[in-house]
């Protein structure tokens, strides 16, 4: 301000974050916790959060304080800040983003009727890579989980062969697509858009079995879908397997986001389309008016929520 003194504010509700590092020589705050610890060499513990509905204020004597200006109210995080800001090398952000990627695995599981031997579990770079650890780790629970549950619990001798084929079981973890460019395609404009993604990945030969194995790859976010239309899919298609499973460790996007991204018209939204597209598919099905409603109970729209960690 004009006579010297300085402030940041932070909403009641906590949706953008904001951290400060200070000491005898400077006062710093950024959106990112990870940032100042680089750039200032400081440990975790150093860096503090400005609470929701507070203001870091600065005098122009170099006093510091942090006074509320509002009651915080209940905390609601931008997912997007999440998702697609944050850096995955802050503390919190990284053990979110594999927790995320350990939550998929009961359903994963389900959709591949648990057959580990076959399935190549991938991501697609290069921010799901943290959810796939998670993931990895999850799977990997299972079998040992299954392991001990089998050994443990078997009434009769186990032979050797069938030991053996008990203990060489464990998930194939595989870098499938492979990113060419350093580029996000979901900020692009849309003429620019489908040209960028159909090169944008390739493919790993020589893993996946023709016609027998199942591809599960995990996405940290499906926007539009575009990149996974255009380009995983199809390139992944090439491998010739028996099934291709994708799957996000984020919330489904629904409604354009306010923070400056190039996603004004909900009709552009995978999860919408799929949402229209499913209910065009069941009605043309539907012969009574109580299976429409059916129908309308299982769109993605209904009581979707997400657990935040």
């Amino acid at each position: 301000m004009g006579h010297g003194d300085a402030f940041v504010m932070r909403d009641p509700a906590g949706i953008r974050p904001a951290f400060y590092y200070q000491d005898e020589e400077v006062l710093v705050v950024a959106s990112e916790r990870p940032v100042i610890q680089t750039a200032f060499n400081v440990p975790l513990n150093a860096v503090k959060e400005i609470k929701p509905g507070h203001a870091l204020i600065v005098k122009k004597d170099g006093t510091i304080t942090e006074e509320m200006f509002r009651e915080p109210t209940e905390q609601k995080s931008c997912s997007f800040e999440r998702i697609y800001f944050s850096r995955g090398s802050d503390a919190d952000i990284y053990q979110e983003r594999k927790k995320l990627g350990m939550l998929l695995c009961p359903q994963v599981l389900k959709a591949i009727n648990h057959d580990i031997k076959n399935t190549v579990f991938s991501f697609i770079p290069n921010t799901a890579e943290v959810s796939y650890y998670g993931m990895m780790e999850g799977m990997n629970k299972y079998v040992r989980d299954y392991q001990k549950e089998v050994l443990l619990n078997r009434s009769d001798k186990v032979s050797d062969e069938e030991m053996n084929e008990i203990l060489s079981l464990h998930p194939r973890f595989e870098k499938l697509n492979i990113k060419d460019a350093k580029l996000r395609t979901f900020i692009t404009q849309d003429a620019d858009r489908q040209d960028m993604v159909q090169h944008v990945y390739d493919t790993t030969y020589g893993i996946v079995r023709d016609h027998q194995d199942t591809i599960v790859a995990i996405d940290d976010s499906i926007v539009r879908g575009t990149t996974l239309k255009q380009s995983i899919l199809t390139i992944l298609d090439r491998l010739n397997p028996k099934k291709i499973i994708i799957v996000s460790s984020a919330p489904q996007i629904r409604y354009p986001d306010c923070y400056g991204i190039d996603m004004s018209r909900m009709g552009e939204f995978v999860a919408f389309e799929a949402a229209i597209n499913l209910l065009r598919r069941m009605v043309c099905h539907a012969s009574s008016t109580r299976c429409i409603k059916n129908v309308w109970r299982r769109l993605p729209f209904q009581k979707i929520r997400w657990r935040t960690m």
